[in-house]
């Protein structure tokens, strides 16, 4: 699977953030990701775009989200991860709609691929409550990491989909947040959480 470095179409040229979290995702490959590029409009803020490819290639790949009826509480390292990630032992389920974010760069019209995945359109969120995306020492932070949590608590990653580094291990997101949560966005040495 060999991705190009830049992907150019009429509506925007398109280069990866970082190919390598796309190893996570290995159902999205270089034809799924064109396809769908080709179809999108990008936004001017950085946010999910849901493409529906079933038209094209029918259910191609699992839906790597799952909901759960109880809290989250068996986690991993998925592909190329620093941070783990709630998942469950499960095959994931038939879908052919393909999730892609994209953010914009300085120069108009060109935005950075953030990361794509297989979706059933209902089961997606932005962020894991301790992404780099979200930082935790400012009151928007605080506010995204509640609401990624409320979803992550009862969501989590199929392991029958989602490639992993090393054994899942038993944890809660609060065990998760405190150990990682600073990660991305360490406490800055005049800043007393």
């Amino acid at each position: 699977m060999i991705f190009q470095e830049e992907y150019v179409f009429p509506n925007g040229t398109f280069t990866f953030e970082n190919v390598h979290h796309l190893k996570a995702h290995p159902e999205v490959t270089p034809e799924i990701l064109v396809a769908g590029l080709a179809r999108i409009t990008p936004p001017p803020t950085q946010e999910v775009i849901l493409v529906d490819l079933t038209e094209k290639f029918g259910l191609w790949g699992k839906s790597s989200i799952v909901p759960l009826n109880h809290k989250a509480n068996l986690f991993a390292f998925r592909a190329g991860r620093q941070a783990p990630s709630s998942v469950i032992d499960h095959p994931g389920y038939d879908a052919g709609i393909l999730a892609i974010v994209t953010q914009p760069t300085s120069k108009e019209g060109e935005f950075l691929i953030v990361t794509a995945w297989c979706t059933d359109g209902e089961n997606t969120s932005n962020h894991q409550p301790i992404s780099m995306a979200i930082n935790p020492h400012t009151t928007k932070g605080q506010i995204l990491r509640e609401e990624r949590l409320r979803f992550w608590e009862y969501n989590a990653f199929a392991l029958g989909v989602t490639p992993i580094d090393g054994k899942p291990f038993t944890s809660t997101w609060k065990d998760m947040i405190e150990q990682y949560g600073n990660i991305f966005h360490p406490t800055p040495h005049n800043i007393s959480l």
